[in-house]
């Protein structure tokens, strides 16, 4: 659900937050993909309000509004991997259905009884309602902390989502040893402190990091040989 582009996890509450609130908001169907990009590069603001002007991690710091891509092209599919987005599709395919799954909430209220009513239902949830409630002032301005509630939130959904085999992945078992957060944080390779780190994991997870490590080092050899071609190619003198 994570790769090298994602790198604060409170992007996946802050890009939930957004788009819940447009398809509870009253904002007109063909305004929905502009303002969610308005709301988006509103974000931006508001952390730098909230956290200073050095933020890591934070998407647009330096293109500000002339930002093209958002953090919902980095975070919507983790949404949906993570379950907390739990309907299907794109992220222009969910705009794309709001008037829709609006129209369909006001028929439910006017008929909240009966099998096509709970049909609807279970049909337009489409957010997890265990998300952590939001904070109205977020766009205006907002921090990369995680309140307890939200770390706890976002701990269970990794602990939850789904693996090959349903064998543990690095990703849960790091969420499991919060007290290695600051060992982590130093790592430039996830297999630096193999030797530490393996006396308490599962040795299936210590046998896939002893493979990565392995094939890093078969492709920086290839990468290595390759270049030392080029550099011979180049010295050869042309005909």
């Amino acid at each position: 659900a994570i790769n090298t582009l994602q790198t604060r996890a409170k992007y996946a509450l802050f890009v939930a937050w957004i788009y819940r609130a447009l398809l509870e908001g009253q904002v007109l169907p063909q305004r929905l993909k502009e303002e969610g990009i308005l709301r988006e590069k509103r974000l931006i603001h508001a952390l730098l309000d909230g956290d200073g002007k050095d933020v890591e991690g934070l998407v647009g710091k330096e293109s500000m509004d002339e930002l093209r891509r958002l953090p919902s092209a980095f975070y919507w599919n983790p949404l949906r991997q993570l379950g907390i987005y739990q309907g299907g599709g794109s992220l222009s395919e969910y705009l794309g259905d709001i008037d829709a799954m609006r129209t369909s909430t006001r028929q439910r209220r006017d008929s909240p009884y009966g099998e096509d009513g709970e049909a609807r239902s279970s049909r337009d949830q489409v957010w997890d309602s265990a998300m952590p409630a939001v904070d109205d002032r977020f766009l205006d301005s907002a921090t990369f902390a995680l309140s307890t509630e939200q770390a706890t939130y976002l701990r269970d959904k990794v602990l939850a989502m789904p693996t090959v085999g349903r064998r543990l992945c690095m990703l849960q078992w790091l969420v499991q040893h919060p007290e290695l957060s600051q060992d982590v944080d130093a790592l430039a390779l996830p297999w630096e402190k193999l030797d530490a780190f393996g006396k308490k994991m599962p040795k299936d997870l210590v046998d896939d990091l002893i493979h990565a490590r392995n094939f890093a080092l078969c492709v920086q050899g290839c990468t290595t040989i390759y270049y030392r071609f080029l550099s011979e190619a180049r010295r050869e003198p042309t005909t």
